[in-house]
């Protein structure tokens, strides 16, 4: 049974035991489900027009029968009731034209239609399941600290909504009574302690708050945080930083739709069902009806009448200050180009442009929420005055009157939130899909059945009619970009490899492909005649450690702090001895800081070899440098290869500068992502025409 089966089922039911009070008299089961007659009707408005319409007309004709039945004699009911049940169908008619005119309305205001196509049942239920992989993450089952203070939250929104009914109910009482002076003394005792006792509520209320809001943020910020962490390189080759970092940062939109979802709609509900049983008990079922639809009337209006020039005015404003925001980022992060270009007036127009566009924004959005809650601050006073005029003329007391004006209010206040509140539900359900969206995906490379650590090996490394192709990249719709086709070398153990080629040809892909950022499409790659999937990542990685082409040092940490990412636990001695043989350790003691000085204030140079320094602190098997050289100068790159010749480890290198490639115990020429030629450097210069001399030839002229 889906929520809207039930929902009509406990309509339906509703109205029955409604009948039976009717007919039979004094029926509990009636008595108790009266009140929820306005309440379901206020739920039915939310559903599809013809549901809407039918739970609506059913709600309404139930009170109408009963309000007529007890005020005219026993035995005209069965007259009256055969008279109303012919409502449903003018009821219908009548909500339906409503329906009509709020829909052309809203389109006449915002130029969009207001109402949500729904999909297939089961999507929704597929929602719930994205949603439910947040749930280990919300609920606190090992905190029993945290568990007591979500109990104080709702037992303090529990509190606060009888207290509602208390003030309002105590100010009556002190009208009619006020010429009893015992009573009133008593009275202003007992406000006084109702005020005390709210602002106790008040105090525990905001606190639960605040130690619950800290906790599912922050638990949701290192669940994701590690959850980013665990995904394959690809995902982080597609999606920009900024972009991982603003998906990061949606705890807080989280914490902002669980609030909203548990916290103010429990809130608002709460007091829709105690104000239902409050007006009941106190002017019968019409009044209270009359009260309640009359306040769901004056949401629906703003929603659908008044609200929709607010929300354009709305969008403007956050286009506006958008646009503002970007024109001053533009000028700041190009300032170079500015002063070079001499454009600092036409920066000064441009942002003052945005900034006269982001004020007029401003100003026509508060008019219209001036004229909004105008509107509907007239449109309540008017139907609060008419429940005093019915009132009045029924000889209710003052105290009474006061009462209901009082708790009206609040309860309006309570409804003319739900608006804002589905408004501000829309941005933080959008905003959570994509943190829900980031938690469902999956790594795509992980440990296979049965793997195992690495043992001692010897480092010979073979590619098998390997093929590749990057995923995301695609040439025509299912036609992705090769980056590798049929390639097939063989590294013997502790030689120097170096792969050369022109930009593009695959040596960094080669290079990925040994430590498994990327699974290949066809053929193997073997490490001493085992599969590499056949051992654990984390094992894998162990074993050979790479040097990327941007030598991916943490900007902000010292030299000692980068350097000791490699191992946590190594000796200075150790670090000390990895420097010197990346041909570094000089240049950082004669810095003034030196080991402490900042990673971001060294030359590239620099830092090039303190990287090379940190893959020799991991002692790997297999040693991979991706343009180990680019950045060094030919005393320092003679250096290095002279440090990776008594290394007495595999080296596998890519190289576009040929300068020190002729050393090397091999070299594979990749083309087009293809092997093309595979020698030492005195053989391939031997090949007349061949690829590897044309680009010694060109790189040397």
């Amino acid at each position: 049974m889906n929520s809207r089966d039930f929902l009509l089922l406990v309509t339906l039911a509703t109205c029955v035991s409604s009948f039976l009070e009717v007919a039979i008299g004094g029926c509990w089961l009636g008595s108790f489900s009266t009140p929820l007659m306005p309440i379901l009707c206020a739920v039915a408005l939310l559903y599809r027009p013809a549901l809407r319409c039918s739970l609506a007309s059913i709600c309404i004709t139930t009170i109408s029968v009963e309000y007529a039945a007890n005020l005219l004699h026993r035995k005209l009911y069965v007259i009256t009731a055969l008279i109303i049940r012919l409502l449903p169908l003018m009821l219908w008619m009548c909500l339906k034209a409503s329906y009509l005119v709020m829909t052309h309305l809203k389109r006449r205001c915002t130029g969009l239609p207001y109402l949500h196509t729904a999909g297939p049942e089961d999507s929704s239920l597929d929602s719930v399941k994205q949603f439910s992989v947040l749930l280990p993450f919300l609920i606190p089952r090992a905190n029993r600290r945290l568990q007591i203070w979500m109990t104080i939250r709702l037992l303090c929104i529990v509190a606060s909504n009888v207290m509602e009914v208390l003030a309002p109910h105590g100010i009556g009482i002190f009208l009619d009574e006020s010429s009893n002076h015992a009573r009133e003394s008593g009275l202003i005792t007992w406000t006084g302690l109702y005020f005390l006792a709210k602002r106790g509520v008040h105090v525990f209320d905001r606190l639960s708050d605040g130690i619950v809001a800290t906790f599912w943020v922050g638990q949701m910020r290192k669940a994701a945080f590690s959850h980013t962490l665990s995904l394959s390189l690809d995902f982080h080759a597609q999606n920009d930083v900024t972009e991982i970092k603003a998906i990061v940062a949606k705890a807080e939109s989280l914490n902002g739709l669980l609030n909203i979802l548990i916290v103010e709609f429990f809130r608002i509900l709460l007091s829709l069902i105690i104000a239902c049983f409050t007006l009941h008990a106190k002017f019968g079922p019409f009044i209270c009806f009359l009260a309640v639809f009359g306040s769901l009337f004056c949401m629906v209006a703003d929603v659908y009448l008044f609200r929709g020039n607010s929300n354009e005015s709305e969008s403007k404003r956050h286009r506006a200050s958008t646009a503002l925001e970007r024109a001053m980022i533009q000028a700041l992060e190009n300032i170079v180009t500015v002063e070079l270009y001499n454009r600092r007036r036409y920066h000064n127009d441009v942002y003052g442009d945005a900034n006269d566009s982001h004020l007029e924004s401003e100003s026509r959005w508060a008019q219209a929420a001036i004229y909004r809650s105008t509107a509907l601050e007239t449109m309540q006073a008017a139907i609060l005055f008419a429940l005093s005029m019915i009132l009045t003329k029924c000889g209710t007391s003052r105290g009474d009157i006061v009462f209901i004006t009082l708790y009206w209010r609040e309860v309006t206040r309570h409804l003319s939130r739900l608006p804002s509140h589905y408004g501000k539900l829309q941005i933080k359900f959008a905003e959570t899909k994509r943190l829900v969206a980031h938690f469902n995906l999956r790594p795509t490379i992980t440990d296979s059945m049965g793997a195992t650590e690495i043992s001692d090996i010897h480092g010979q490394l073979s590619f098998s009619q390997v093929s590749f192709s990057y995923p995301g990249q695609e040439v025509d719709p299912g036609q992705e970009v090769v980056a590798l086709k049929d390639v097939s070398l063989s590294i013997q153990p502790r030689t120097i490899v170096a792969l050369v080629g022109p930009s593009g040809c695959g040596k960094s892909t080669v290079l990925q492909l040994m430590l498994r950022f990327y699974d290949i499409d066809s053929g193997s790659i073997t490490i001493d005649s085992h599969d590499i999937k056949a051992f654990l990542l984390e094992s894998l990685r162990e074993t050979i450690t790479m040097v990327s082409a941007g030598h991916r040092l943490f900007q902000h940490w010292s030299i000692r702090q980068n350097l000791k990412y490699a191992d946590f636990d190594i000796s200075d001695d150790e670090m000390f001895e990895a420097c010197r043989s990346a041909k570094i350790d000089d240049e950082i003691q004669n810095l003034p800081g030196q080991y402490e000085s900042l990673i971001g204030n060294l030359s590239e140079g620099q830092k090039q070899r303190i990287a090379i320094a940190k893959a020799l602190i991991r002692k790997p098997r297999i040693l991979v440098l991706d343009e180990p050289t680019s950045y060094l100068d030919a005393e320092n790159e003679a250096g290095i290869f002279e440090m990776l010749r008594n290394l007495n480890r595999t080296v596998i290198m890519s190289a576009n500068r040929l300068s020190a490639v002729n050393k090397v115990d091999q070299i594979i020429v990749l083309q087009k992502g293809r092997t093309t030629e595979s020698g030492k450097h005195t053989e391939l210069m031997e090949i007349t025409g061949g690829a590897y001399r044309r680009l010694y030839d060109e790189w040397s002229k």
